[in-house]
């Protein structure tokens, strides 16, 4: 083999190495539905404390469920016979009622609110996750690429034969499932030839 048809042989090589796609594609797919499953559990979250309260607000606005202070304080008393005490307690009974009320929906705003930052701190993980993988990927596919430059080096020193043979074999056993290891197979077929 001679200069020229080795100098050949590697710009053909170099240009039938491309950079795998699939392992970017991937997390930014799972990226995407990671995403959309937060934007839907938020949505879902906000919807069902806005139910809640709406919920809470007809409730307490029913004249049917939730008499006002004064057709309380008649049923309980005639108007003629309301002491100061009793008119108290029922003032005191209405307030304990609004507090409760007002207690549920903080608690709901609450637990809403801590698993919405739940959610946050999981997709950030999650996120660091795909980016370590597609950095990994990128890595592999660039050691593989150097190893069978290192080859196509040594494969033109004239003792070099049987050590690029030992390096194109590493980089298909190190990196089986990578486009350099493609390559290298490739290439140890031509060198049988």
């Amino acid at each position: 083999m001679n200069d020229e048809q080795l100098k050949q042989l590697l710009c053909d090589a170099d240009a039938a190495l491309s950079p795998p796609a699939t392992a970017h594609d991937l997390a930014k797919r799972v990226l995407r539905r990671a995403q959309r499953r937060t934007q839907i559990r938020s949505a879902l979250g906000i919807g069902a404390v806005l139910l809640l309260a709406g919920i809470m607000t007809w409730a307490a606005l029913r004249p049917d469920v939730r008499p006002n202070f004064a057709q309380r304080q008649e049923e309980i008393l005639p108007r003629h016979q309301a002491s100061p005490g009793v008119e108290a307690k029922v003032q005191l009974a209405q307030l304990e009622m609004d507090a409760e009320l007002h207690q549920s929906v903080a608690a709901a705003l609450l637990q809403a609110s801590l698993r919405q930052q739940r959610a946050a701190k999981s997709r950030r993980s999650f996120v660091k996750a795909a980016n370590l993988e597609a950095s990994f990927a990128e890595t592999r596919d660039e050691t593989a690429h150097l190893m069978i430059v290192q080859a196509d080096r040594l494969l033109s020193r004239p003792d070099g034969r049987s050590e690029a043979i030992a390096t194109y074999r590493r980089v298909t056993e190190l990196f089986p499932a990578t486009s350099g290891a493609s390559a290298a197979r490739q290439r140890l077929r031509d060198l049988r030839a």
